[in-house]
């Protein structure tokens, strides 16, 4: 805990001496997304959820989650490697959802936070909020709100807190299909009462047996997680992601699944146009693999969607 308070306090202060926001900060630091910069409206348009009963799914900003609750999937466990997203996601966010009831304000409100400049404003209206945060999330974001302030009260021009935290390009919560109507807005406030979010600080690419003794999961959901598959492989020449990469990732997380349990992947970049550019072609997709393009793909980097099912044969 003192170690990730430290660290941020670290990036703030790194950012602050610069006189700029560090769009990625990479190493130690890890800043998440503020929004889904990806379509997780389309996406989950392709699930089926009458059979769906608990879930896996990377945390990030946390949508993808208060998303799955709207849909009345409240066996949820979350993952992430980046400390801020738990920080933000199950922390700040929540507590932001849990308080204002209408779908609006929510996203007017928030924006307010992530975007202000006025370290004084944002330091009041998070300090409002702590009473709703267990006491881990309450620490950091006091040691957060007093440390930034204390830093840039004198400053003539402030640096915006959250983005100093978090990546807020190319993201939007017009991508969250909880936040679709006040009626999905709602069901999410009504099961996050008293809900426990189990959060596990991993790799996912490194899980190669179950979380937990005994519990499976009938979907996992992996964002664009196989896009950073060429970070691993930082020391070979071939940095491009294969498709023996993708179905070594697929092997070990099969482990995690029930039978006929799908994983999810969304494809970015290099990787987007059909595998090509990752030397893997349609034809070489087994029975159990299925690639969809996602509706709105224009309007963001992430374009089609890999969907993984747990067959008997595996």
């Amino acid at each position: 805990m003192s170690k990730d308070i430290e660290m941020y306090k670290d990036l703030i202060a790194r950012q602050v001496r610069r006189g700029e926001i560090s769009k990625s900060c990479g190493g130690k630091w890890q800043k998440s997304y503020a929004w889904p910069n990806e379509d997780e409206k389309e996406i989950l348009k392709l699930i089926d959820f009458k059979r769906i009963r608990r879930v896996l799914t990377v945390l990030s900003s946390g949508d993808y989650l208060y998303s799955l609750i709207s849909k009345g999937i409240i066996n949820v466990d979350t993952f992430d490697i980046s400390p801020i997203t738990e920080y933000y996601s199950l922390g700040l966010k929540r507590s932001v959802i849990e308080t204002i009831p209408d779908c609006g304000e929510f996203k007017r409100y928030l924006g307010s936070l992530i975007y202000s400049d006025n370290a004084r404003y944002v330091g009041r209206e998070i300090e409002s909020l702590l009473s709703r945060m267990i006491e881990k999330y309450q620490l950091f974001w006091s040691e957060m709100i007093k440390f930034n302030y204390d830093l840039q009260k004198r400053n003539s021009r402030q640096l915006p807190l959250l983005p100093m935290l978090l990546n807020t390009e190319k993201c939007f919560p017009n991508r969250c299909s909880y936040l679709n109507s006040q009626t999905d807005y709602d069901r999410v406030r009504i099961y996050l009462k008293g809900l426990i979010i189990k959060h596990y600080s991993i790799n996912i690419l490194d899980v190669n047996k179950s979380l937990e003794p005994g519990v499976l999961y009938n979907l996992i959901i992996m964002s664009n997680i196989l896009d950073y598959l060429c970070e691993k492989k930082s020391l070979s020449t071939d940095k491009i992601v294969t498709y023996s990469d993708f179905k070594e990732v697929e092997k070990r997380l099969f482990n995690l699944l029930c039978d006929q349990g799908m994983i999810v992947n969304t494809i970015t970049g290099s990787n987007s146009a059909l595998f090509s550019q990752s030397r893997v072609c349609a034809s070489q997709l087994q029975s159990n693999e299925r690639l969809y393009d996602i509706a709105n793909s224009r309007s963001y980097d992430h374009d089609r969607c890999l969907i993984l099912t747990k067959t008997n044969k595996k």
